[in-house]
């Protein structure tokens, strides 16, 4: 009998070193080893989301035990598609996750058609990057302040925009209501590629979109920013633009924009199924913080002048749920912009 008690605890030692029990074992195992894991994007190629993405993609497998393939699919057609793909087809084991557009709030906070997923109910990874957005017009027009903009009122303003409903969208056009600023919206579904082609090609004269997305063009003097939202960039000229919410005084305008300024903060939102189990998200939740400190990354981000900057999961519900829980006044106000008006 001491014999086989013996081997028992010899047995106990080898298989539960340190104590740890068998789930927590299981967690830290290459869980990921042989597999591929999968990113969404519903953004087109060359985009800021596309490039994100790929850029994570290139760096991930370092920080995750089994070091797994990383790949970049994108999902075509509206963003709401591969945001109900993740919610509801998606397998819940961790191969898939998705790069979410962060209008998606925008279309669950209004029930739109078409939304068939619940963005505080994912398992969310974390935030990559709070993007400050801008008003970036292309520098064959005259205006070379907001100022200059506000005396030209009577002139027209032709904008991109991924689609009304979003923030590309509803922005300039708050600034058309409350600010009398001429403002006609010009779609482009592709994305935002196609969207500064555009400009460079003279069909629209400029865009509202992230200071990241549009840093190549403003440093070859194509475009240039005239007023910002509330995210500063760190960057002086950028950071000492006019902020479109100190200029709109209108009560449930600024509510509008106050929405915005909350998806600013989560600029480049990385979730995976509802379902997936504890250990892996645990396994991917830590992958990201860890890589966010990469210095081959960080190098890539300075390199190509890209935001980044990690938020973890439990702040980025945090803005999700107080994003969702949004005055009915202000969700009101929020609808006018649906379509175009």
């Amino acid at each position: 009998m001491k014999k086989m008690a013996m081997v028992f605890l010899l047995l106990s030692l080898f298989l539960f070193p340190l104590g740890l029990p068998p789930a927590e074992l299981q967690a830290a195992a290459p869980y990921y080893q042989g597999k591929v894991l999968c990113i969404i994007v519903s953004h087109a190629p060359g985009g800021g989301y596309d490039r994100m993405a790929r850029l994570v993609a290139r760096h991930l497998p370092k920080y995750i035990p089994g070091k797994p393939a990383v790949i970049v699919k994108q999902m075509g057609g509206a963003h709401v598609i591969a945001a109900n793909y993740t919610y509801n087809q998606a397998k819940p084991d961790g191969l898939t996750i998705t790069a979410l557009d962060r209008g998606l709030g925008t279309r669950q906070l209004l029930q739109m058609d078409g939304v068939k997923y619940n963005l505080t109910k994912f398992a969310w990874i974390g935030n990559v990057a709070s993007e400050p957005n801008a008003l970036h017009l292309t520098t064959k027009l005259p205006y070379k302040t907001f100022n200059d903009l506000l005396k030209a009122k009577e002139k027209k303003l032709y904008l991109s925009a991924s689609g009304f409903g979003s923030y590309t969208a509803t922005i300039p056009l708050l600034m058309r209501d409350y600010l009398g600023i001429n403002i006609e919206i010009v779609t482009y579904p592709e994305g935002a590629a196609s969207m500064m082609l555009a400009i460079e090609r003279g069909e629209v004269q400029g865009h509202y979109a992230s200071y990241s997305t549009y840093r190549p063009l403003i440093d070859r003097g194509v475009v240039r920013s005239l007023i910002r939202g509330r995210a500063p960039a760190g960057v002086p000229e950028f950071d000492n633009l006019p902020v479109i919410d100190d200029l709109i005084t209108d009560k449930k305008a600024k509510g509008v924009l106050q929405l915005f300024s909350a998806v600013e903060l989560l600029a480049r939102p990385f979730v995976a199924p509802p379902g997936t189990p504890s250990h892996v998200m645990k396994i991917l939740r830590d992958a990201f913080a860890n890589v966010s400190k990469d210095k081959d990354l960080l190098a890539e981000v300075k390199k190509q002048r890209m935001e980044y900057g990690f938020t973890s999961a439990e702040e980025s519900l945090k803005v999700v749920n107080a994003y969702m829980q949004s005055p009915p006044e202000v969700v009101q106000a929020f609808k006018k912009y649906e379509s175009d008006k």
